[in-house]
């Protein structure tokens, strides 16, 4: 009985299965595949190298972020706002005054 595939991982793996065996070239199962080539190509290669688990979401997110506002940095400019009820550019001002280097726009994205 052909049952639907239950989460991703299953649904891509039935996708390259054909491959896997040597029924179906990727090329040919482009053709039919609601993926594209370079998907199924990728899809193919993380399961070579890391099996069922490399059929799943990689995280897109950087492992490092060098040029991030400091926590500390994010809580002067809230704590600004609360306390002082002004604006981005004034708490700029007044940042810049306590030697708090940190760009006009910044402060206005916290």
């Amino acid at each position: 009985m052909n049952t639907m595939p239950q989460n991703e991982i299953e649904e891509r793996f039935r996708w390259i299965l054909p491959i896997l065996k040597g029924e179906l070239t990727i090329k040919q199962l482009a053709v039919v595949c609601p993926f594209a080539e370079r998907t199924i190509k990728y899809w193919l290669a993380n399961y070579r190298r890391d099996g069922l688990s490399g059929l799943t979401n990689k995280s897109r997110e950087p492992h490092n972020s060098p040029n991030k506002t400091s926590d500390d940095d994010c809580h002067k400019v809230v704590e600004m706002r609360k306390d002082y009820h002004i604006g981005g550019k004034k708490i700029f001002w007044k940042l810049n005054k306590q030697n708090v280097r940190i760009s006009e726009k910044t402060v206005f994205l916290i």
